[in-house]
């Protein structure tokens, strides 16, 4: 185990770096995108991002990323598949809540992978939001 911590915090500050430039890029993406509202404060961990899309059910935006082999969550772990209690502590509404995605980055990320997750958000919000 000692070894391991070791061998990690070797690369801690590159691994953080790697991240960070991969929530910039999703974030200005994201901006990018009509009714698009993020929830992480810009001054978050660099590895999670929370957004909402405003008009697709979270679990029917997750089932479509998955066709095209993107994997997002609708919450974290402890949620449980429940809605976000963190969302709903900061007083965001029903609609926000229910169409919130969460998005985790790892250092085996690439870029080419947010701009994967960038298309299939546009795609899905063209397509999904007239079902």
């Amino acid at each position: 185990l000692g070894v391991a911590a070791q061998n990690g915090a070797k690369t801690l500050k590159s691994r953080q770096n790697h991240m960070a430039t991969l929530n910039r890029r999703l974030r200005a993406g994201l901006a990018e995108l009509d009714g698009i509202t993020v929830h992480s404060p810009d001054n978050a961990v660099a590895e999670v991002v929370n957004f909402s899309t405003g008009c697709v059910n979270s679990q029917t935006f997750i089932n479509y990323l998955a066709t095209r082999q993107i994997y997002v969550s609708g919450g974290s772990a402890c949620d449980q598949g429940e809605p976000s209690h963190t969302l709903m502590a900061k007083g965001q509404d029903d609609t926000a809540v229910r169409t919130a995605l969460r998005v985790s980055f790892c250092a085996d990320n690439t870029e080419a992978d947010v701009d994967a997750l960038l298309a299939g958000l546009r795609d899905g919000l063209r397509e999904l939001q007239h079902i």
